[in-house]
């Protein structure tokens, strides 16, 4: 909404528990990077889906980029339902809704091409609480993205939610499985008991990467704002995003100032 009304560009930086559209953009050059591609790869997501904000933008953009998707959240914070609306709607998923698991995961649902922590058929997948349907999948899984219980925006009916044991855990033991030879591990961090730390010298594990590439992403996207570099970015004709030409600005960063001048 800021954007629509602001006369300079809007960088959104993480809004509460809605979204968190630049550190997308650092999820999205870590898989490119390591898998040199998005579309058709399966990337499952682990954990709080309901208040995290990094989630709900993954989601689009994976989405966007035609990634199939795989949900699995702790019990009780399954994704929005605005959002799963948006996704049906303005990005024409294909959802498939089954029974939400627990921390134990069972080998037919693997193996998994990457986890972003908190598919699989050419389906978008989500697991809601109020649907009772067993699906298993017959291929991996690129990408396992795993996010910590968002506490702090949970309502004060959740506040007093015990989480241990219905968490959902990445360990080495999830992941010595065949299942697993290939997957990325991911989280935005900071992380809290949901992703063990004998992982981080995993091979698989992206996180650190993930932190280390935000700098360079993010001056990127403060570059191409301020007019460094020219792109151009064609609109699709049947796009639900209104076609609002936000202006590129230029700045002289050449200018001198010697002391005692502002």
């Amino acid at each position: 909404v800021v954007a629509d009304y602001a006369g300079v560009p809007v960088i959104n930086a993480g809004d509460g528990g809605h979204q968190h559209p630049t550190q997308t953009l650092c999820d999205l050059y870590t898989i490119k990077k390591e898998r040199q591609t998005i579309k058709g790869l399966k990337i499952a997501l682990w954990g709080d889906l309901k208040y995290g904000r990094t989630i709900h933008s993954l989601i689009f953009a994976l989405a966007k980029f035609g990634a199939d998707i795989l949900f699995f959240p702790s019990p009780g914070l399954e994704v929005p339902e605005h959002v799963i609306k948006k996704l049906l709607i303005e990005y024409g998923g294909e959802l498939e809704k089954y029974e939400a698991l627990g921390q134990t995961v069972k080998d037919s649902l693997f193996p998994l091409d990457a986890i972003y922590m908190t598919p699989s058929s050419p389906h978008q997948l989500a697991m809601m609480p109020d649907i009772n349907i067993e699906v298993e999948l017959k291929t991996g899984v690129d990408a396992l993205y795993v996010t910590r219980p968002q506490k702090e925006r949970f309502a004060a009916t959740e506040e007093g939610q015990e989480l241990k044991g219905k968490y959902p855990v990445v360990d080495k033991r999830l992941l010595k499985g065949k299942a697993f030879r290939k997957t990325l591990v991911m989280h935005p961090l900071p992380r809290v008991d949901e992703l063990a730390h004998e992982v981080d010298a995993d091979p698989r594990s992206m996180y650190f990467k993930q932190a280390a590439r935000g700098v360079p992403v993010r001056m990127a996207l403060v570059a191409l704002l301020l007019g460094a570099k020219e792109v151009s970015t064609p609109r699709e004709d049947d796009s639900f995003v209104p076609k609002i030409d936000y202006p590129v600005y230029r700045r002289d960063f050449g200018i001198r100032c010697s002391k005692g001048e502002f």
